[in-house]
């Protein structure tokens, strides 16, 4: 029993050294506060390449961290992960015909966060972490939020009166689930990244 719990606290002195936890949430929650507030943007890169470079940061997070504390290797998860989240977005460009019933815009955000929930979620289950699981679960449900609610009747879109009868717009429709999401990951990755801290 002993040697169980010392394997267990070994494990888990090793994820925090490795700030397998924090580095996730802190790229996903600033990945979605950045492209919500831009309404899925190219800002700074088209959404459909930003989902999977994601995870190929928070791959080269690990590898930093490895070549600096000596803890490691870096998850090579996460590169399959970007792989899967990068092939799975493209498929949502294919062909506009066949979702022009109902892939409108809000929907399809909903489905590109739900697929970056999908790809932190097999991380988390390769790496046998349930933290992540957890919270790929909740990244997945604030996507299905956004596909079945979006923004359309209380989006933050500004308007300046130019001509009596023209607007000009400033910012476009903002999903606050996805801002949300980001805002409540990113505070989660710096709760965690303190508490990892300790461990070291």
């Amino acid at each position: 029993m002993d040697t169980a719990v010392s394997v267990a606290e070994v494990r888990q002195q090793t994820r925090a050294a490795q700030h397998a936890t924090s580095f996730p949430l802190l790229v996903l929650g600033v990945l979605f506060v950045n492209y919500g507030t831009v309404g899925f943007g190219p800002q700074p890169v088209a959404w459909r390449y930003a989902g999977a470079l994601a995870f190929v940061l928070i791959w080269a997070l690990g590898k930093a961290n490895e070549y600096a504390t000596g803890v490691g290797p870096a998850r090579g998860d996460y590169l399959a992960a970007a792989g899967g989240v990068f092939l799975l977005t493209q498929l949502t460009y294919l062909n506009r015909i066949v979702f022009a019933k109902w892939a409108t815009p809000y929907r399809l955000e909903g489905i590109w966060v739900v697929i970056v929930g999908l790809g932190l979620l097999a991380v988390g289950l390769a790496g046998r972490a349930p933290n992540l699981a957890g919270w790929a679960i909740a990244v997945c449900g604030a996507g299905a939020a956004q596909f079945l609610f979006g923004y359309q009747g209380w989006s933050t879109n500004l308007y300046l009166p130019v001509l009596p009868n023209e607007r000009v717009s400033f910012n476009p429709p903002q999903p606050y689930i996805v801002i949300g999401m980001g805002v409540v990951l990113t505070l989660a990755g710096l709760f965690t990244f303190a508490r990892e801290r300790r461990y070291l």
